[in-house]
């Protein structure tokens, strides 16, 4: 029997000290329901980043709480909240070493950012105090709005959709692209909702939560596209 391709999934901390590592199941699952077979990735170092890479056939890159904005070249604005910096630093090397290798990356919430990073962009650090709108980005724990998207992009081959219902939880969201990074879709207030990445093989990232709404087709597509990907 052929084996199913291995879908890495990144994990959080809870600590500076990586004495606790977290990855909430709804990503698990959505990964197997896709025909995946998941496995949790532990924050390492770069040489460990390495040999995941070639270990795996795609990943995902969850979400969870900011980035240190020195990392995109700004001063923390109050709001903003950081995971311990060693958590992005390994997942910039992973980055690199999967799209060195060609393996196919899904970022999500968090993840979109950290790709945007590593492709040179900056982020807006908070939405409710940075911009005028009358969408909650971010609710309790979650909240849903739609989002537009573009018709000569990867994602609407996939969803096949030019506008659909997302669950969103996030305060940030990409504000400058990185070099070659294009915009595929926009909340109606302007946040960007996804893009995708100069590269030939399937990279792309979403700032809403698919795997929170796991009943939806355009979940089942975006994480089945994935999986097809890998499988290649």
């Amino acid at each position: 029997m052929k084996r199913r391709p291995l879908i890495g999934i990144t994990t959080g901390l809870d600590d500076k000290e990586r004495k606790e590592l977290f990855l909430p199941t709804r990503y698990v699952d959505a990964v197997r329901t896709a025909g995946g077979l998941p496995v949790a990735l532990p924050v390492l170092g770069a040489a460990e980043a390495a040999e995941l890479a070639d270990a795996v056939d795609g990943a995902v890159f969850i979400g969870g709480l900011d980035i240190p904005p020195d990392m995109y070249g700004e001063a923390p604005h109050p709001a903003t909240v950081c995971v311990p910096r060693v958590r992005p630093e390994f997942e910039l090397k992973l980055i690199d070493a999967l799209c060195q290798r060609r393996k196919p990356i899904l970022g999500i919430c968090y993840g979109h950012q950290i790709l945007n990073v590593a492709f040179g962009g900056t982020l807006l650090q908070d939405i409710p105090s940075q911009v005028q709108t009358n969408i909650a980005h971010r609710g309790t724990p979650s909240s849903r709005h739609p989002v537009r998207i573009e018709r000569d992009s990867r994602l609407y081959d996939i969803l096949q959709a030019a506008e659909i219902e997302i669950v969103s939880s996030h305060h940030q969201s990409v504000k400058t692209v990185g070099a070659g990074v294009r915009v595929v879709s926009h909340a109606p207030d302007g946040i960007i909702e996804a893009t995708e990445f100069p590269v030939e093989h399937f990279v792309l990232s979403v700032q809403w939560h698919p795997e929170m709404d796991q009943t939806s087709v355009y979940t089942k597509r975006l994480f089945g596209a994935l999986v097809q990907a890998a499988s290649e």
